[in-house]
């Protein structure tokens, strides 16, 4: 009987999915993660470091293609301090039926950089370009 009502009563909570999460929020835990150097974190959040501006949007992503950006729920961007390549870009769209769009965005941006990678994993875009590349892509995976 207590198993049936722990049950119930866990059923009733609300359930907290990496779905729901914010990209500044999985930004945040990235950075936790691994050890980054002091570098600067933009977002779309209120509490963000910095504001993603859209002047900042249009120096990352040069082109007509910046309005696939409305499509976006939540971004955050972490460059390094020191202007190196190290940058990582979180997305989290809308829904899945832009993800293709905003993806060219990101494969844009890193044909530009040395030792970049872009995935996706549902609703979430992410372009990596660290010397943490496939360990944090693994921590991800894990997370999802």
């Amino acid at each position: 009987m207590l198993l049936i009502c722990a049950f119930i009563f866990s059923s009733c909570l609300p359930v907290f999915s990496e779905e729901s999460r914010s990209a500044d929020e999985i930004l945040a835990a990235i950075l936790a993660e691994f050890d980054m150097e002091d570098g600067y974190c933009y977002g779309t959040e209120r509490d963000a470091m910095y504001p993603l501006t859209d002047a900042l949007l249009e120096r990352m992503f040069v082109g007509e293609r910046l309005d696939d950006l409305r499509y976006v729920d939540s971004m955050a961007v972490y460059f390094s301090r020191r202007y190196s390549e190290r940058e990582i870009i979180v997305i989290r769209l809308l829904d899945m039926s832009h993800r293709k769009a905003v993806m060219a965005l990101l494969l844009e941006r890193a044909e530009k950089k040395e030792n970049a990678v872009v995935f996706a994993s549902g609703v979430y875009l992410y372009l990596l370009c660290t010397e943490q590349n496939e360990a944090i892509r693994g921590y991800l995976s894990m997370k999802n």
